[in-house]
């Protein structure tokens, strides 16, 4: 959900969100599910609408399991794959085959490995408490301990989670002191988000002090 040159630019992708579902394993899809149709979409929603109070955090390190896909910023084809990959992701119930989770309730989408020709990995998963029992289709990662500005998207989805990503990267980091550091960024949904017209999301962003 977060593309990398996309946020950074303040342009990060809205996909239609809108389709129910009727499973009651299916909360997070209410909000997580993305159109087949592909194709960007843009959801007005003005600034000051928004609460965009944050904290500055330091947090551990911890593993995460979940399934990978590698993508690109190049001629846009994050904005087509990763909202495909979630509709996988959902639709084959990868995230309820995650062994070990330290948080029942919680998916992250997380953004690593950045490339400078544009390459950089998107995983679907959640922080867990061993990587022992990690599924051959899945994957394993490490995020190192650093420090992250917290930022709660609060909204209908998925408009207060771009206009949230616009803020942070071109409103408040621009003129915060710091810059974003080289590690991965994240999206936590968790209870919250389950009523998609009023749900709150925390994102994560890496930061050192300029």
């Amino acid at each position: 959900m977060t593309i990398v040159n996309g946020i950074q630019n303040g342009n990060n992708y809205a996909n239609k969100w809108d389709r129910a579902d009727t499973k009651s394993r299916g909360d997070f899809r209410k909000v997580l599910r993305f159109s087949r149709e592909g194709g960007l979409q843009l959801i007005p929603k003005r600034l000051e609408e928004s609460t965009m109070e944050h904290t500055i955090i330091s947090k551990e390190s911890f593993h995460i399991i979940g399934v990978e896909l590698k993508t690109t910023t190049q001629d846009g084809k994050n904005f087509v794959e990763i909202p495909q990959f979630w509709e996988k992701v959902l639709e084959e119930g990868y995230i309820e085959k995650i062994p070990a989770k330290k948080f029942q309730d919680t998916v992250l989408g997380i953004c690593m490995d950045f490339e400078p020709s544009g390459s950089f990995s998107y995983i679907i998963g959640s922080e867990v408490t061993s990587i022992e029992n990690t599924p051959e289709d899945m994957v394993c990662k490490m995020i190192p301990a650093g420090n992250y500005a917290v930022f709660t998207a609060r909204g209908k989805m998925p408009g207060s989670i771009q206009e949230t990503f616009k803020y942070i990267y071109q409103e408040w980091l621009p003129n915060s002191g710091y810059q974003r550091a080289n590690s991965a960024d994240f999206e936590l949904y968790d209870e919250r988000c389950r009523n998609a017209e009023n749900a709150e999301v925390d994102i994560y962003v890496p930061i050192v002090s300029t």
